[in-house]
């Protein structure tokens, strides 16, 4: 009876090995219904078939496909993201398997679950989950280019097969340093390779970044035209409206009725200021922005000299100061004391640099900032964060820079941008 558990042991080494790095790489996904369960059960199945054969090349062929359906079983993923996971297992499961061999240079008679493999297989794994596997996971998926990660895997599994293949039916005899030659050429390609997922994770949300700030910039524009518009027409239909008002006046004798043409004229009158800044788009951009603030009880303030804004494209400087305002007028609108709901806007030229501020009243003092950015406080991250990082980057095509900060309940933007 003790045989035959050794050689079941022996017989299921592989899979054994691979089902907790399974587990280690699966860690950030999606777990379905009855995990529990699903568990025990898929661990079963996988020994099962790893019990089918001795030895040979179909035996990883067959508990490589029943740890892919394993993974599938027990989490939310594709069978693709699941052959992927088993790809990302295998490797590290070979980064051991080299590693041991090189650094303890076993000569057969070892057991197989020697404590040299145990501990080198421990620091892979802690190694490869905080360098990688943390990384790879995202909203409990891997959200990844799954046609280039799964080709390069597939040839890097390749030429670890082959260099396995060579090394342990070639050069494992005598143990030459050829076979440890190969076993140190196959660690490199392994070791690369999961890097390069990280990498290419990497690449891949910087993408995604500059693909959604792109669609941003674009929105931008076409608002930008549309308002622009927009206000144009609201300022013909006021100047109309007040011409038709003055005439009116005239005939109106009764006190009640020249209130209501006053209270109608007043509020004419606040649609139709026009800020004169010396730059048009400023004046389109604050006079839009004054519109929604009244609407919603917040006092906009500005004191700006735009003479010297030419050089700014007016989608950038839409973007730059649209965004910062709508940032504070977010900001304010949680404001519960009438009385703070203030955003103050400033633009002036000190020599050869134009400044722009944008301040409000901030009651959260503790906002967390990372790469100088404050972290987005909304439940839903996708789509959002992303309006200060476009002010940087549209401040950064004129080799500008900007510093937020809060100080007193103040949430102060702060743009320098040089005059050419």
């Amino acid at each position: 009876m003790g045989e035959t558990i050794a050689d079941l042991i022996l017989r299921s080494f592989f899979t054994i090995n691979m089902l907790p790095i399974v587990l280690l790489f699966s860690a950030g996904l999606k777990k379905r219904d009855r995990f529990p369960y699903r568990l025990a059960g898929g661990i079963i199945f996988c020994l099962f078939c790893a019990s089918l054969f001795t030895h040979g090349f179909l035996t990883y062929i067959v508990e490589f496909c029943a740890m892919t359906v394993f993974c599938f079983l027990l989490y939310d993923i594709t069978v693709k993201e699941s052959v992927y996971c088993l790809a990302c297992a295998y490797i590290t499961q070979h980064i051991s398997y080299g590693l041991y061999q090189i650094l303890f240079r076993p000569d057969g008679n070892q057991p197989v679950y020697s404590i040299g493999y145990i501990l080198v297989s421990i620091a892979v794994l802690a190694a490869v989950y905080y360098l990688v596997v943390r990384k790879l996971p995202e909203n409990g998926r891997f959200n990844i280019d799954l046609k280039f990660s799964m080709f390069s895997l597939c040839i890097i599994l390749l030429l670890v097969l082959v260099l396995s293949i060579v090394a342990d039916n070639i050069y494992a005899g005598d143990r030459s340093s050829m076979y440890y030659v190969c076993m140190a050429y196959d660690l490199i390609c392994c070791v690369f390779v999961l890097w390069e997922q990280v990498d290419y994770k990497k690449k891949l949300k910087k993408q995604r970044e500059q693909d959604m700030e792109k669609q941003i910039w674009m929105k931008q524009k076409e608002l930008y035209k549309l308002r622009k518009d927009d206000m144009e027409t609201i300022n013909m239909i006021c100047h109309d409206l007040k011409k038709h008002l003055e005439s009116l006046k005239l005939f109106a004798n009764e006190e009640e009725r020249q209130t209501y043409f006053n209270e109608v004229s007043k509020t004419i009158q606040s649609y139709d200021s026009q800020l004169e800044t010396g730059s048009k788009v400023l004046d389109i951009l604050l006079s839009q922005k004054n519109l929604i603030c009244m609407k919603n009880g917040i006092d906009l303030t500005c004191v700006a000299d735009g003479k010297k804004m030419d050089f700014i494209h007016a989608v950038d400087l839409y973007t730059i100061l649209g965004n910062a305002i709508d940032n504070a007028i977010e900001s304010v609108l949680m404001v519960s004391d009438p009385e703070k709901k203030i955003i103050s806007v400033s633009v002036w030229t000190k020599g050869k640099l134009l400044l722009m501020q944008v301040e409000n009243y901030f009651e959260n003092e503790d906002l967390i900032f990372e790469n100088g950015l404050p972290l987005t406080t909304k439940k839903e991250s996708e789509g959002h964060g992303f309006g200060l990082k476009s002010i940087r980057n549209s401040v950064e095509k004129y080799d500008g820079c900007m510093d937020v900060g809060i100080q007193n309940n103040t949430f102060r933007l702060m743009i320098v941008v040089p005059i050419p």
